[in-house]
């Protein structure tokens, strides 16, 4: 089922002009919260979590 025409399709996914920087902080703005929830850092080998760092080389 298409309902999007061509230049929708087109223009999916795309800024309609260019973002600005005060607009971006604004939507992408991390507070407190926000920041102690992120996810802590990967394991230097993901593959192999039982090695040590200079063992992954």
């Amino acid at each position: 089922m298409e309902f999007l025409t061509d230049e929708q399709t087109e223009a999916y996914g795309k800024f309609a002009e260019e973002p600005t920087r005060p607009g971006l902080e604004r939507f992408f703005f991390l507070d407190d919260v926000d920041r102690d929830r992120r996810r802590p850092a990967a394991p230097a080998c993901p593959n192999a979590p039982e090695l040590d760092e200079d063992e992954c080389d």
